[in-house]
């Protein structure tokens, strides 16, 4: 059984695709890839923490706008493996959007790490070992958090930068283990190597 990190599918929000240049000829091709890509990573036993955005709502008479659909999300939810699902907010999961999620972040400990949960990285906190985050789609996939004299790696887990599929905790755990061996290795201006090769395909 594992653990897996994911966010911002944002299922029937047709203008993502533009928005992110996600490479879906339409909404529909984008949620069937996303389940089919999910379904393939994740088994029925396995848990899932959804770090925000999971689908746009819109009636029918305003679906054409392309910020929306009319859906349900037990619906999508029933499509897709995992046993167990837990929900972070995100800045578009309200009640208008179906999404009646109230966490705003989940604190695990994998290894003797603290790891932070959240939607958007500005709520980063420096008092955990590793923060995932969502949110930011496409702009990056590593940051460092910095403040007085400590530094801490954020990992952007938005379905964007992963080929949209969900990652494993342990993948993220290694990415950070690698990213720890190298910073305290390096003067703190330097950047940790692997925080480059991560990021060059999205700066």
């Amino acid at each position: 059984m594992y653990n897996w990190i994911s966010s911002d599918y944002h299922f029937f929000h047709n203008n993502i695709i533009k928005y992110t240049k996600r490479p879906f000829k339409n909404v529909n091709d984008m949620n069937e890839t996303i389940i089919r890509n999910h379904n393939e990573v994740v088994k029925p036993n396995d848990t899932v923490n959804f770090l925000g955005d999971f689908g746009f709502f819109a009636s029918r008479n305003r679906a054409f706008r392309g910020e929306g659909q009319p859906y349900n999300p037990e619906d999508i939810l029933a499509r897709m493996n995992g046993v167990q699902w837990n929900f972070v907010k995100g800045n578009h999961d309200t009640v208008g959007n179906k999404m009646k999620v109230k966490t705003e972040s989940i604190i695990l400990t994998q290894n003797q790490a603290r790891i932070q949960l959240i939607h958007d990285p500005t709520y980063a906190k420096i008092e955990y070992d590793l923060i995932l985050c969502g949110h930011v789609h496409n702009n990056w996939k590593l940051r460092e958090l910095r403040y007085c004299g400590q530094t801490r790696l954020i990992i952007n887990c938005s379905c964007d930068v992963w080929n949209f599929y969900p990652v494993r905790l342990d993948e993220l755990l290694s990415i950070f283990h690698k990213w720890k061996k190298q910073r305290e290795a390096l003067k703190h201006w330097q950047i940790p190597s692997i925080i480059t090769e991560m990021n060059k395909d999205y700066e």
